[in-house]
């Protein structure tokens, strides 16, 4: 499998080679901060600070594209949770090129302007409901102005949206995502091209980096094809694609079932996965319908949650602006991309070649390894890498919402690395894998206290772990997960070897059983299996704790967290939160069950009925059954904004696309059910 990535990565990456061109415009990059230091380079270091800017330059078929990245490296000395580092605010981020002519006049969207001029993007609040009325922009020759257009005042007609394209002296200077991540700026004086990429305040914490990108092209070329060379989405061919997903386990659309119920499963499958990115997926739902700023608006997206501003129409800019674009917004603030959505967007298009989830895909890949990632130590020295937390402002400030090993993945990023070539994005998924082992004792074995039960704690970084053992074939990373399985199976024998673990510690409610996080463990519980069988290390004792798990997960309450289907409730249902077991005193009740955490529990039951069809595969069925038809929407209908908000839009829809894969590409494979045989 390694060999396969590798492969594909190069293939990919000779794609992007083009003509070089005669010589580099001598570009400054200009950093201005809250502070009103202005500092200016074109790679290394910003002054007297340890901000570190780079300047990458890429040749295209006609000029050249530029990706330009800050990197705040300050608090290395030690962990920014000991009070390392320096946050700073930015004030612009300029892109400065001298002018390569003596033109007097530019073409600013189809405006011819003299110089000096001036385009400028950004968003305010309009008279209309709904984040996409809201943006302007306004074009100037000298002080005069002569085009603005926006905010929108017309119901379903979109705010200003410039291109971000201006042509002088035969040269386009292209910002991409010119209106998505505004405010922007484009100006041009008798010397020079000012490409402001930030205009206006934006943070920059110790341990973040910006990545923002410009190109300058032909000037002769039509918008369109000059849009689509500076942003440079990939075109992996449908092989690549395939071979894509068979090298991460992604379920392909259109599996056959076995029988008649077992298609139609597969087929509600496909639409869960496809419902966050394309309309044909969807189902309508009437508390969706009326909303006049998309077309059949009560079949609903991400890109519905877009436009709106939240699950209903609001007058802000919600993920359009400079530091937001790329993540998603939710009742709890930014999602930091929360249950890995780089590996959302990118598996649909490997399994459809959809366009717009690329797109997407590959913005929510920059913000991750930019905004949302902790290139610095935080908790304890080596650890760089962990994922920004899913509140807040990406997490900001710090002390409020700090970065956990409870909640970071890495699959996403080494998709996405593949897909598009990019080293940076292969740099940022190694390091985070060889930050979890620093963090878990690096050389020293890891330990686990077992605080609060949270299991996910263990499992998260072990399903990293073994990914990344997967795609670099660094044997540390697989030791390091072997000695988490451990420490889980430890504390499930200290628990009485039936299938949990309790809460042992004198951290939050003894005795009391979190059923959620145990989910949550099983794709790095089913994701070691696989490499550990396929090695010929998997052991008996792992082996009959998966088989307890699903035992105990699917024993009725009181004496497990399962609440089966019965009488007019159709479908079973799992505690999530807290569930005691009767011989224990917990502190708490066992929480009311949820049909959501069948999402959490379909690989395990799949996984298990490989092993034991006889005795597994009717339940994993049922459980497949509950998490497509019911666990998302208990009213049925199919879309991303349903009326389970807020947990549909970064919770369960999050989830959906992370786990049953495994399940899908099982009931593809597995026997036809009893019924159908006898039939």
């Amino acid at each position: 499998m390694r060999t396969l990535g590798a492969m594909l990565v190069a293939t990919i990456l000779w794609a992007w080679s083009a003509p070089s061109v005669a010589a580099a415009e001598k570009t400054a990059v200009e950093w201005q901060v809250s502070t009103g230091q202005t500092y200016s380079a074109s790679n290394g270091r910003m002054g007297d600070t340890d901000v570190l800017v780079e300047l990458r330059e890429t040749p295209t078929a006609h000029g050249r594209r530029y990706d330009v990245r800050l990197r705040n490296r300050s608090g290395r000395e030690r962990p920014l949770q000991n009070g390392g580092g320096t946050d700073y605010t930015t004030v612009a981020l300029r892109i400065r090129i001298p002018r390569a002519g003596t033109a007097t006049q530019a073409a600013i969207d189809g405006v011819a302007v003299d110089v000096p001029a001036d385009v400028r993007q950004w968003w305010e609040p309009s008279k209309l409901a709904g984040t996409q009325y809201g943006f302007a922009y306004a074009i100037k020759s000298g002080d005069q102005e002569v085009r603005r257009v926006g905010p929108s005042t017309k119901a379903s007609q979109w705010g200003g949206r410039s291109s971000g394209i201006v042509r002088i002296d035969g040269r386009a200077y292209v910002v991409p995502e010119s209106w998505e991540r505004q405010p922007r700026r484009i100006t041009v004086t008798a010397t020079e091209i000012v490409l402001t990429l930030v205009d206006g305040q934006a943070l920059l914490r110790a341990g973040e980096d910006a990545w923002d990108r410009f190109a300058v092209l032909d000037g002769a070329l039509d918008d369109q094809t000059i849009l689509d060379e500076a942003e440079a989405l990939p075109s992996l061919t449908a092989a690549q694609r395939q071979a894509l997903a068979e090298h991460f386990k992604i379920a392909p659309e259109g599996l056959k079932g076995p029988d008649a119920t077992a298609e139609a499963l597969l087929r509600r499958y496909d639409r869960w996965q496809g419902t966050s990115w394309e309309k044909s997926y969807a189902t309508r739902s009437a508390a969706r319908e009326g909303w006049p700023g998309e077309d059949d608006s009560a079949k609903t997206t991400l890109f519905s949650l877009f436009r709106r501003g939240r699950y209903y129409a609001v007058a802000e800019p919600g993920a359009y602006t400079w530091r937001n674009y790329g993540d998603i917004q939710w009742a709890g603030g930014m999602a930091s991309g929360h249950y890995d959505w780089v590996r959302a967007a990118f598996k649909h298009y490997v399994k459809t070649g959809n366009r717009d989830a690329l797109r997407w895909g590959m913005a929510a890949m920059r913000h991750a390894i930019s905004v949302d990632y902790v290139w610095t130590d935080y908790w304890s020295a080596g650890d760089a890498g962990l994922a920004r937390y899913e509140k807040g402002d990406h997490g900001a400030p710090n002390n409020w919402f700090p970065p956990k090993r409870s909640h970071v993945w890495v699959e996403g990023l080494f998709l996405a690395a593949a897909v598009s070539g990019d080293p940076w994005v292969r740099e940022a998924a190694v390091r985070r894998v060889e930050g979890l082992w620093n963090a878990w004792g690096g050389k020293s074995p890891a330990v686990w206290n077992n605080a609060y039960s949270e299991v996910r704690w263990v499992t998260w970084p072990m399903l990293a772990l073994v990914r990344g053992f997967e795609e670099t074939g660094d044997l540390r990373y697989w030791t390091k997960a072997k000695e988490l399985m451990s420490e889980l199976a430890r504390y499930e024998t200290a628990s009485g070897a039936k299938g949990y673990i309790k809460n042992t510690t004198p951290y939050g409610l003894k005795n009391l059983v979190w059923v959620s996080m145990h989910g949550y463990a099983t794709l790095a519980l089913l994701e070691l299996a696989d490499v550990a069988i396929q090695r010929n290390e998997w052991t008996p004792a792992w082996e009959a704790m998966l088989a307890r798990m699903g035992t105990w997960a699917i024993t009725p309450l009181p004496n497990g967290p399962y609440d089966p289907p019965a009488g007019s409730k159709p479908y079973g249902a799992f505690s999530t939160d807290g569930w005691c077991p009767a011989e224990d005193a917990c502190g708490q009740a066992t929480d009311k069950p949820s049909v959501n955490t069948n999402a959490l529990f379909v690989d395990l039951f799949a996984w298990l009925a490989q092993r034991d069809p006889e005795k597994w595969a009717p339940v994993a069925r049922q459980v497949f059954n509950d998490f497509v038809n019911y666990a998302q929407n208990l009213e049925g209908r199919i879309g991303y904004l349903t009326d389970d908000y807020p947990s549909t839009e970064t919770k369960i829809l999050g989830r959906a696309q992370l786990f049953g894969d495994r399940a899908a590409r099982w009931l593809h494979t597995s026997a036809p059910a009893r019924s159908a045989e006898r039939k």
